[in-house]
């Protein structure tokens, strides 16, 4: 009954989903050790006569008592880790024995893939990923512990490791669907598209109603806004049975970015020096193929006690053209007008490249955009052309890192210089908690008297942000901060707070309460204000 057991449940844990053996579970053990108790051999071979969890749950306690006296019944733990794994599924209580087995048994391998598969199923990816290593080293043949190992290095964050675990068994199975979709997973994810595209084909192939492979393939035509081949590939794949949630997902998803969206917003805040900042903003997005047309109109209130008040209106059309994958270009045109004063052009060019998925970069250059730092700027309609660029990071699906830096050349003659280093660590997925840390250096080439904002600093500011689902319609938002200034030696803080509704799928709307204080250079900036948000997809 023993070594029957134990393969039985070898091969429905490590092989996917449709390679199980049938079930066994009426097949009484042939043998046991004879220095084990009848009481506990009666009650074993009854639990696998009746299949009754609470007989394996009996027949485990019993098993659990004769091992605690005699340590090294290593047969006993092998019927008591085929109770606990393939009837009672309790890991956790599995891996003492079967740890012990391993020690024992070194050389039946088919055990170390037993505790690496039970490591993976209880959290301990190391643990099992160096298991599955140690398996895969001594069978050169064996597909299913590469292909295990490739999913226990990809939980890691591993995406090397585990396209090198997913080659190596399609080195001896090359044909192997289930080891080519999880490679193609993996290839998509580091932005190899092309050659995720080509594994998905070549599934197809050979199994036509492979849904992962057709719900893979609509991801990348999604990505690629081919939104027609994108929609086919999904329809295959729920005519295949594929998983509903995922066909759901990639159909809404692709229903989101093909539907023209508004967004308002309002917003009041009162900063520093009595100076009073309020705006209505729209945006509308029009996609329209690979490219996507924008609409901007915004009315600005600025007022400064006792009673000096500037209203301006902006506007502003743009688009973007994904030309591939790795290459996005933004363009637009720009008007404001401020009162009292004559109205000015400007205008705005981007370029995006992501040579890999975990990289991107970015450079763009705006021209005769209003400047905000006081009443002043404002009243006399500085403007400012921005020179910037930067460059973001993934090193983990948790952990990414950008840095951007920018050179703002204001219309009276100064110069703003300003870099931005941070990192940040997605602390829990659900509630979309991060956690992230930055640097931020400001300089202006002539500190003026003009501008409200802190003129020169270097600043270290740690930030939590929090998006708590409370119903599945309603959200919390949470954005706190506390900056130091290091040339100051001051603290401050910044929270933004408040909650976010949604309605029909299709309507957002938030609320939120803003509070701040950044000390540095000549001044404090602080303030406290509220702005309401509202987008609708049409």
């Amino acid at each position: 009954m023993t070594a029957f057991a134990s393969v039985w449940w070898i091969e429905a844990a490590d092989v996917p989903s449709g390679f199980k053996s049938p079930s066994r579970q009426g097949a009484a053990p042939s043998s046991l050790e004879t220095n084990i108790s009848e009481t506990t051999q009666k009650a074993v071979t009854a639990a696998y006569a009746s299949g009754d969890a609470n007989d394996f749950r009996k027949a485990a306690e019993l098993l659990e008592a004769e091992i605690r006296s005699k340590p090294d019944a290593i047969e006993a733990r092998k019927i008591i880790v085929d109770i606990y794994l393939g009837k009672l599924e309790q890991n956790k209580k599995a891996l003492p024995h079967l740890e012990k087995i391993v020690q024992k048994r070194p050389n039946e391998p088919d055990w170390k893939k037993m505790l690496a598969a039970a490591y993976a199923k209880s959290g301990k990816m190391e643990e099992a990923a160096a298991l599955y290593q140690k398996a895969a080293a001594a069978d050169p043949k064996d597909v299913w512990t590469r292909y295990h190992l490739g999913g226990v290095q990809k939980k890691l964050g591993r995406p090397k490791e585990a396209e090198s675990a997913y080659r190596a068994a399609l080195a001896i199975d090359s044909t192997n669907n289930f080891v080519r979709i999880e490679l193609a997973e993996v290839l998509k994810a580091e932005g190899r598209r092309e050659e995720a595209e080509q594994l998905a084909q070549a599934i197809l192939k050979t199994e036509p109603k492979n849904s992962r492979a057709h719900i893979l393939l609509g991801d990348l035509y999604r990505g690629e806004r081919k939104y027609s081949m994108a929609a086919s590939s999904y329809r295959a794949a729920r005519a295949s049975g594929g998983e509903f949630d995922s066909v759901r997902f990639g159909l809404d998803e692709l229903e989101k970015v093909q539907e023209p969206q508004l967004t308002l917003a309002f917003y009041t805040f009162d900063t520093t020096d009595d100076f009073r900042q309020t705006g209505i903003f729209t945006h509308t997005l029009v996609p329209i193929g690979p490219v996507r047309t924008w609409l901007d109109a915004n009315q600005l209130f600025f007022k400064q006690h006792p009673g000096d008040s500037v209203d301006r209106f902006e506007t502003g059309i743009g688009a973007d053209y994904l030309i591939n994958p790795k290459l996005t270009i933004v363009g637009g045109v720009d008007y404001f007008k401020a009162e009292r004063q004559g109205g000015e052009f400007g205008g705005n060019i981007a370029l995006y490249v992501a040579p890999v998925s975990a990289v991107d970069f970015w450079g763009s250059v705006y021209l005769n955009r209003p400047v905000n730092d006081s009443i002043v700027t404002v009243r006399e309609a500085f403007t400012q052309d921005i020179f910037a660029s930067g460059i973001n990071g993934r090193f983990t699906p948790e952990f990414s890192a950008n840095l951007r830096a920018s050179l703002s050349r204001y219309s009276d003659g100064n110069d703003r210089r300003n870099l931005v280093a941070g990192l940040s660590y997605l602390v829990h997925k659900k509630t979309a908690a991060y956690a992230r840390l930055e640097y931020e250096w400001l300089d202006f080439t002539r500190q003026r008297s003009a501008y409200s904002s802190p003129a020169n600093y270097n600043l270290i500011r740690p930030m939590l942000q929090w998006s708590p689902q409370i119903t599945p319609w309603l959200s919390l938002e949470v954005r706190g901060e506390v900056p130091y200034v290091v040339d100051a030696h001051r603290w401050g803080h910044g929270i933004t707070i408040g909650p976010k509704v949604h309605l029909f799928d299709r309507m957002d709307l938030g609320f939120s309460y803003l509070n701040y204080k950044i000390p540095g250079g000549q001044s404090t900036w602080s303030g406290n204000g509220f702005k309401v948000d509202f987008s609708y997809r049409f």
